[in-house]
């Protein structure tokens, strides 16, 4: 638990009940496919230790547009693709699900880093409850 410690510590070098951490509500149990699961209670407990920690529901925050709130759709990018049979590369055009693409043409942003536009979502969440204006209509269920 050394390791959890050094994190939380660089995350939050100084405790203090004023610095507030957003921790999104993970529910992958098993962890992801041909991994170890990640100790995220531990990690959790660690940063409460350090800071206030609020949960923060995390619907729709990698669906929807952080400008618009509008739903996003999985990019299109220009992917080198090697052919198994004949070893030749090509370039075609493939959906990658880490890039984001908002349609709406009033959006500052057109294309988004599905963990970046996450991020955002969740601070803006978390930012709506500290000031008690609740959750915005779009991410409620």
């Amino acid at each position: 638990m050394q390791a959890l410690t050094a994190i939380a510590r660089r995350l939050v070098p100084i405790r203090s009940a004023q610095v507030c951490i957003a921790f999104g509500d993970w529910s992958c149990q098993d962890g992801l496919r041909g991994n170890p699961r990640a100790p995220v209670q531990a990690l959790k407990k660690e940063l409460e230790r350090r800071a206030t920690v609020l949960p923060v529901d995390k619907f729709r925050t990698s669906k929807l547009c952080s400008g618009c709130h509008k739903r996003l759709l999985s990019a299109r990018l220009l992917t080198k693709v090697k052919d198994r049979e004949t070893e030749k590369t090509s370039i075609v055009l493939k959906k990658n699900r880490n890039v984001l693409c908002c349609k709406n043409s009033r959006c500052k942003a057109h294309f988004w880093n599905r963990d970046v536009n996450a991020a955002r979502k969740i601070l803006e969440l978390l930012q709506c409850r500290l000031s008690g204006l609740g959750r915005l209509a779009a991410f409620k269920r």
